[in-house]
């Protein structure tokens, strides 16, 4: 009689130590089936997420003056829609020395689709799109479609307040 309660006790417990294990096995599924992984335009916007400056190889044309102007320094902003997004909005501020103005400011949006950068410029209906790159948490450099090389540096944040809402910034020039 002895040994059939043990026995009664020992199968019992093994079915609370399978309840328990079987319960565990649908938890940790649950857990994988809903936690993804992310994909590798989602580690290219996480990384390019911030502020960059540099130079963007931007040249502006001037009807007025029919000449052509070099910006000596761009700063960019990416801002993501959200944690692991593809992509996001944004500013880039061009200024430039010499030039009918000290700066072009334009808010931007921004996307990483199958490896390239497309940044949309709405003020020009232009996009941008960059495909030859290298990426890292401090460097941002590379071609862009039509051939304009670009080195960038992070730095962090940059105060875009003093130019929202104006898109150049005139000086007289003699």
């Amino acid at each position: 009689l002895t040994l059939i309660i043990f026995a009664k006790q020992i199968k019992n417990l093994i079915q609370i130590v399978m309840r328990k294990f079987i319960s565990l096995m649908m938890f940790m599924t649950a857990v994988f089936a809903f936690t993804s992984c992310t994909t590798e335009d989602q580690n290219e916007a996480m990384t390019l997420t911030g502020t960059w400056q540099g130079d963007l190889g931007i040249y502006m044309y001037s009807d007025r003056y029919n000449d052509y102007y070099e910006a000596y320094q761009t700063t960019i902003q990416f801002n993501s829609s959200g944690y692991g997004s593809t992509s996001g909005t944004g500013y880039e501020l061009d200024r430039f020395q010499n030039a009918p103005w000290n700066y072009i400011y334009n808010p931007i949006q921004w996307s990483v689709t199958d490896g390239t950068i497309y940044i949309y410029y709405p003020k020009e209906n232009m996009t941008l799109r960059i495909f030859d790159y290298y990426l890292s948490d401090k460097y941002f450099s590379g071609r862009m479609e039509d051939g304009t090389e670009f080195h960038l540096t992070y730095v962090g944040n940059f105060d875009f307040s003093p130019y929202n809402n104006d898109y150049y910034n005139a000086k007289t020039r003699n």
